[in-house]
């Protein structure tokens, strides 16, 4: 878990959420929820798993302006897909 590319190109563009899941051969990104702005970074800083079908991936969203407060980001899996809760 961590921060995935930027969903525009350019300085100060947002980032999004990354999870990856090993599939046995290789790495392969899953797809996960990212709070859209147009300057906020979303970043998630580790995984919690408990069982195959209940996982909590925790970060942060970090607004371009300082004037703003940082927002937790808490993701869950629920066996199918990750959440934001």
């Amino acid at each position: 878990a961590g921060t995935g590319a930027p969903s525009t190109t350019g300085m100060g563009c947002p980032a999004a959420t990354l999870i990856v899941h090993w599939n046995g051969a290789g790495w392969l990104p899953v797809t996960s929820p990212s709070i859209e702005a147009s300057q906020d970074q979303n970043a998630l800083a580790g995984v919690i798993a408990t069982s195959g079908r209940n996982a909590w991936a925790v970060g942060g969203r970090f607004p371009a302006s300082a004037a703003e407060p940082v927002h937790a980001l808490l993701l869950r899996w629920n066996g199918g897909n990750w959440t934001m809760k």
